[in-house]
Formats: structure tokens, sequence, C-alpha cells
């Protein structure tokens, strides 16, 4: 049968604008008939962006106007994304400053030494219709809230964004690229920006698609993950990651994309 496609996509862009502390690590994922090109035009794209905006503007200024800028580029280069779109989470390091910037439900996880144990916090908000003020901002723009309804007029699964009158788009998250018609009823595409210093006991950071973290919870990935970061086997790391998420979903009978990055902070080495 016809092999459902892949959607996410990574980034990694490191030495912004040429300085040796200056990084951008992230994921994207896509949804709708072209997300697919979303997230590749987004992956190829908005690193440039941000590089540039860093070179006049400050820090969550700059990431503010990059977005803006994105989104921008997007409606006029893709024809059809009324109904398709991205999440985005990423990090930019900035020196000793690490700042997580999030659309929708992908998620950044920073992983910490306390005492002998290793220990996973997120460090992103999620974006969807169950949160308080995102759910505030989608109403007030004349969008309506509630869950897929099924023939029996029974609720099924998760909270979705509808425009008033109407059963589409029915977007689970509040914060996207793309998706114009979300756009109208209060769906954005402005970015949560969260800083943080970056500590001596701060030795990874794992950024996941919603497929990863839908399987597995923050300290159980840091678990699995702190071996190889001994070791500094970036590559296992990664691999053991993602088997332990797909036995996870393969055990629920579920299928999603997985994609995730994962960066020793040591020796800033990579994995996707």
């Amino acid at each position: 049968g016809d092999k459902r496609k892949n959607q996410d996509n990574f980034i990694i862009k490191t030495n912004l604008n040429e300085k040796s502390r200056q990084h951008i690590f992230g994921v994207l994922d896509g949804h709708g008939e072209n997300g697919e090109e979303v997230s590749a035009l987004v992956k190829a794209t908005l690193p440039q962006l941000i590089e540039e905006r860093l070179k006049t503007l400050g820090i969550a200024e700059a990431i503010r106007k990059a977005f803006e800028e994105m989104n921008v580029i997007l409606e006029k280069t893709i024809k059809g994304i009324d109904y398709s779109g991205a999440t985005c989470s990423l990090v930019l390091i900035y020196e000793q400053q690490m700042f997580s910037i999030n659309l929708g439900d992908a998620r950044a996880v920073i992983c910490s030494l306390e005492s002998t144990k290793i220990k996973g916090k997120r460090i992103t908000i999620d974006h969807r219709p169950d949160n308080q003020n995102e759910a505030a901002r989608v109403l007030s723009c004349g969008g309506r809230i509630e869950p897929y309804k099924n023939e029996q007029g029974n609720a099924v699964g998760p909270l979705r964004v509808w425009i008033i009158d109407k059963d589409m788009p029915g977007l689970t998250v509040t914060r996207v690229f793309g998706d114009i018609i979300g756009k109208a009823n209060g769906v954005t595409s402005e970015p949560d920006i969260l800083s943080f210093r970056i500590r001596g006991n701060d030795k990874y950071l794992i950024v996941g698609t919603e497929g990863l973290w839908e399987f597995m919870d923050y300290q159980k990935a840091a678990e699995i993950i702190f071996p190889f970061y001994l070791k500094n086997n970036a590559e296992g790391a990664a691999d053991a990651l993602v088997a332990a998420v797909l036995k996870a979903s393969a055990e629920q009978s579920q299928t999603e994309d997985i994609t995730c990055v994962v960066v020793f902070f040591e020796t800033i080495s990579i994995i996707q």
C-alpha cells in the first residue's frame, strides 16, 4: 500500500556568524498534505534568517523577527498551506546561555548531573488547546476548541482547533509555521522563547518531535543516553533512544514519525 511520508526534519547549524559558541539545534514536525515541503523549507531557511538577524538585533528580537520572516516566505513560496504546516523546537546555544524556542509540541530536554545521577528536565512549553493561555487566544480570535466527534457524536482523541462553524482545520497544536486557515482562528507562528544559563553540570541536550515524547518520558530518555555519554558515543546514544521508542510504540500498535537531535555539551558532539 501507500506508505505514509515522514514529514519530520532536523536543524543543525554550528558556529553562527563564525562564532565558536553560537549554535542552533532543532527538530521540525510537518503535517497536512504539504507538511514535508514546509519542514524542508524551514530547515533550509530559518537558521540563516536567525544568523543574519543576530548581527544587528538582541537575541529574542532576532528570533522573533526571523520567525515572522520565515512565515512570510512560506506563504509566498509554497502553494497550498491552508491546511499544512510544521511545529518547530529549537535550542540556540549563545556563549554560556541557552535559549529554547518553540512552536507546538516538539520538546527540548536538558540533562544535568545532580550528584551522581542524571536528571532530565523539559525546557519548552507545549502549545496545545488544553493550555489555558493558548485556548484563551484561540477563543478570543473566534476559533472553536473541542475534540473530534465520531458519527455517534462522541468525543474522540485530544482537543483541537476548529473554525467556529466548520469542522476544519482540526489542529492539535496552537502555534505552527504555515496553516493559514488556523492563523485566522488564533493559531500563531510567534514562538515562546525561554532563556537558561548553561551550568557546569548540564551535560547534554535532547530535542525531539512529538513522536519521541509520546512514548518516552524525559527522565527515561536522560538515563538511556547517560552510559553512551560517559563513553562519548553519540551514535550509540541516538540508536538506543530511537530503539526504545520504537519498542514502546510497537507494544501499543502505534506508528509515529520520530526525529531527535542529541547534543553533548563538553564536546558539542552531535547525533541526529
